[in-house]
């Protein structure tokens, strides 16, 4: 098995600290979220956070996926699973903003098939699963062609947003066979040496300077590139003549975002380490750092936050997320989780 293949069986430890890396950064863009209108800097951060991180995250997902989809191995199981706690997680949201009287429709209506929150790839997931198993024989370039095709359209169709998380699925599914589908041996060889680390890194650089430069225009797009909302409902931010142009923009997000997934991977580091753990172990994260961001948010905080004053206080907020995760990647959440799986080994 070479360095970065994790589709038979074993975990590879590059593929762990990814993920370590990834809900660090999943944790740290919702927290970003409730500071998009203090600054630009965060905005920049925000957005570009979300160029490359759920794409990847998801990549990595279709990866660990393999033995399922081609061979039916715990698909149930995991179907199920993945359902059951995307519905445990809309609960919890939907009881934290009753509890904090944050009562909007968006907020506090309840659809097992409409999700504007983090439940969605959670229940993204468990489609993905069945529908990759049921076309695992078409050719791996075909799918992946017609699923950026299908991507890039589906926003056009004004119908295509939350319902159903459609367009959530269409929009991320090209990464997800991706990884369910394509040989990561050219990824490691093309990631030894200090040459392709380092180029990694400048390109990331200048991708993060060219974001910050130019977040004027860029962060009116951030729901085009987050997936869950149709082109025609960004009209007001983007300008209904860009409307038309959407298609292409997502196509070019996809080309940027490739590219920005490999170079995150290429400086990846190999071998355990100690945040290694924390990738095996992230589930609990997913499930349960939003809804102690919102404790804190709705229970006062969001008020210092977007004063202009409480620099030290948005700082130390932003700091709280790898603590946030290190808390919740501990033994302790593994070992629920473990009990939750093995609840269902019979399905």
């Amino acid at each position: 098995m070479n360095g970065m293949n994790a589709d038979t069986g074993g975990r590879v430890a590059v593929w762990d600290n990814a993920k370590a890396v990834l809900i660090l950064l999943v944790v740290l863009g919702h927290a970003l979220f409730s500071l998009l209108e203090v600054a630009e800097i965060y905005q920049a951060l925000y957005f570009f956070i979300y160029l490359f991180h759920m794409p990847l995250f998801i990549y990595i997902s279709g990866l660990f996926s393999r033995r399922t989809i081609q061979t039916g191995a715990k698909l149930r199981r995991k179907v199920l699973g993945y359902v059951l706690l995307g519905v445990i997680l809309k609960l919890i949201l939907l009881l934290v903003r009753l509890i904090f009287n944050q009562y909007t429709y968006r907020s506090t209506s309840f659809s097992l098939f409409k999700e504007t929150s983090v439940p969605w790839y959670l229940l993204v997931l468990a489609a993905y699963l069945v529908v990759t198993r049921l076309i695992k024989d078409v050719a791996p370039r075909f799918l992946l062609i017609l699923s950026v095709v299908l991507a890039c359209l589906a926003g056009y169709d004004r119908y295509m947003g939350e319902w159903f998380l459609v367009s959530r699925f269409l929009v991320y599914y090209p990464f997800f066979l991706a990884g369910a589908f394509f040989s990561t041996d050219r990824l490691a060889a093309w990631r030894k040496g200090i040459i392709p680390k380092a180029a990694a890194a400048v390109f990331l650089v200048v991708m993060f300077v060219l974001v910050y430069r130019n977040i004027e225009i860029l962060h009116p797009f951030r729901e085009l590139i987050k997936g869950g909302t149709c082109y025609y409902d960004l009209r007001e931010e983007i300008g209904k003549d860009q409307v038309l142009m959407c298609g292409l923009y997502r196509l070019f997000y996809y080309i940027v975002s490739t590219l920005m997934c490999t170079a995150v991977m290429w400086l990846m580091p190999s071998g355990e380490h100690s945040f290694t753990e924390v990738g095996r172990n992230t589930l609990s994260v997913y499930m349960l750092h939003r809804p102690i961001q919102l404790i804190f948010v709705y229970g006062g905080l969001s008020l210092l936050l977007v004063d202009p004053a409480q620099t030290k206080i948005r700082l130390l907020y932003l700091l709280a997320s790898p603590v946030l995760v290190y808390l919740l990647s501990l033994p302790g959440w593994r070992s629920a989780a473990d009990l939750f799986w093995k609840q269902l080994k019979n399905v």
